[in-house]
């Protein structure tokens, strides 16, 4: 089988993907969110995929040596659109290394199953990521297990987030709820 390290947005993103990916490769996960604001949610999300990892019986490598400030300077004066593919290419070159450093032939993203991620900006960000790597970018549209493997994950008692992570997004969706 060929190893694979799957970057892990959070629980509710994973089962599905892992089921799937688990056919043909040796996954390992890989923890890096230095986007996810405030300390609280961080510890819950991870705390969460922990809990999942332990019952998925997959290794998990948590990277937390780039703090939420570092991720600040790289994003530092874009929006929107822009801010999000910044996010998406700091988490992905990230797990492109650590692929590198593990031995895996390839990477990818449980970012892929959302339907509220930019989609065509994380594979784009893939793509760029595995420029200066050894792994290649396995993309898969997993979109249509989104729905069934967090309804796994809510069974499970799995932390479910509100929001995508950054505190951009928490600002936006306030923004969103005072036009409604």
């Amino acid at each position: 089988m060929k190893k694979l390290l799957l970057h892990h947005c959070c629980a509710p993103c994973s089962p599905k993907v892992v089921e799937r990916l688990k056919k043909d490769h040796e996954i390992t996960g890989f923890w890096f969110n230095p986007n996810i604001q405030p300390e609280q949610e961080y510890k819950s999300r991870k705390k969460s995929l922990e809990g999942y990892a332990g019952v998925a019986v997959i290794p998990l490598v948590v990277n937390e040596e780039s703090g939420s400030q570092e991720w600040f300077d790289k994003i530092r004066g874009l929006s929107g659109d822009k801010r999000c593919e910044a996010c998406y290419q700091i988490r992905l070159r990230k797990t492109a290394e650590q692929a590198d450093i593990l031995g895996c032939e390839f990477f990818s993203t449980t970012l892929l199953s959302s339907p509220y991620q930019k989609h065509e900006k994380v594979k784009r960000s893939g793509e760029l990521a595995q420029a200066g790597s050894r792994a290649r970018f396995l993309y898969i549209d997993f979109r249509d297990t989104y729905y069934e493997g967090k309804d796994i994950a809510y069974k499970s008692g799995s932390y479910m987030q509100k929001y995508c992570g950054c505190i951009f997004s928490i600002e936006e969706k306030k923004k969103r709820k005072n036009t409604d």
